[in-house]
């Protein structure tokens, strides 16, 4: 018995999700239950893990825990010059966003800008007037996004 209270305690999670977690809209209930609920300590940036694989990843590691106020240790992509950094949780709390390249540079701009932000968008969430809460076999819009993660399909 008292190994499975141990283990009941140290019960770790690692997800490789689509990257658009970090920053989408859509994703924000979720990037919120991560930093209250659980112990977020790493977050990997895969770019493209398997083969075939065209959206960009990411692993998340966290611990099934009380939050603590510990840096969020951020492995870069391979290509990019600083691989690895500490990113506080109170820039992910208050973006509510996973900054995944907050360094020295942006915290100097958040915490001097004029207007008290930093903006920026790559990609798009699905408009909310057009995403519907209930189930439905007729579609009533159609919306398009393009890129390399986008495939060719046929509508049946």
């Amino acid at each position: 018995m008292g190994i499975s209270v141990f283990l009941e305690k140290l019960v770790f999670f690692g997800y490789i999700v689509p990257n658009s977690i970090t920053r989408v809209g859509q994703f924000g209930k979720i990037r919120k239950f991560l930093l209250e609920k659980t112990d977020l300590w790493h977050v990997v940036d895969e770019e493209s893990p398997f083969i075939g694989v065209t959206l960009e990843m990411v692993t998340l590691f966290f611990k099934k825990d009380i939050p603590t106020n510990r840096k969020v240790w951020v492995k870069s992509r391979r290509n990019v010059e600083k691989r690895e950094n500490y990113v506080s949780k109170q820039i992910f709390r208050r973006f509510n966003w996973f900054i995944l390249y907050c360094d020295e540079i942006f915290e100097n701009m958040i915490n001097n800008s004029l207007f008290g932000f930093v903006d920026g968008i790559r990609g798009g969430d699905i408009p909310k007037k057009i995403v519907s809460t209930q189930k439905t076999n007729i579609h009533k819009f159609l919306y398009l996004y393009s890129g390399k993660s986008v495939k060719n399909t046929t509508l049946t």
